[in-house]
Parts: structure tokens; C-alpha cells; sequence
């Protein structure tokens, strides 16, 4: 069984859509730099970035400001309580596991 056919909705539908990306081709190279900042720029700053040490490694900070943040949504104040909810709302199951990773 083969994937689905695209038809053109109406007679000369082809002939729009080829005329619509031959123009939509023209307008991106007539930018000499697009390629660069749309393909290469984006790839090389998260490479920069990750050789910064400070961005590769979180903060003990960080983590326990996450953990206040959890703990506060669900409504307790320490890890053992959290666990307890997560039982009690079906978001844990047997042995620590996530139910929802199905």
C-alpha cells in the first residue's frame, strides 16, 4: 500500500505551488548571509555555549530551588511526603516507576 497522493485542489493547482516555491527560493537566496545565520549560526552558538563549564553544570542552587518548586505544587514539604502524593495521584507506580512513560 503506498503513502497518501497530494492532488491540487483546483486545475493549474501544480503550477501555483511550483510558482509559489520557485519564488519563495528566489527570496531566500537573494540573502548571501541566510544560509549562515539560519543553518550554521544556531549549530555553533549551542557548541560555544556547551564549552562554557558554567553552562554544562548546574548549581546546588538551582536544583534545591527546583525541589522548592515542586515541592510547593504539590502541596508538601519534604521528599518522603512528595512520594506519598505522587502514590495517591497514580503519577508513581510499583517500585518508583512512571506510569505515564508508557
Amino acid at each position: 500500500m503506498s503513502g497518501p497522493v497530494l492532488v491540487p485542489a483546483r486545475p493549474g493547482g501544480a503550477r501555483a505551488l511550483r510558482a509559489l516555491l520557485t519564488a519563495e527560493a528566489r527570496l531566500f537566496l537573494r540573502e548571501p548571509g541566510a544560509d549562515f545565520w539560519i543553518f550554521v549560526f544556531p549549530s555553533l552558538l549551542v557548541a560555544i555555549l556547551g564549552l562554557v563549564p558554567a553552562f554544562r553544570e548546574r548549581g546546588e542552587g538551582a536544583v534545591k530551588t527546583r525541589l522548592t518548586h515542586v515541592y510547593a505544587k504539590l502541596g508538601v514539604s519534604d521528599r518522603a511526603a512528595a512520594v506519598a502524593v505522587g502514590y495517591d495521584r497514580g503519577i508513581l507506580g510499583p517500585g518508583g516507576t512512571d506510569r505515564s512513560a508508557g
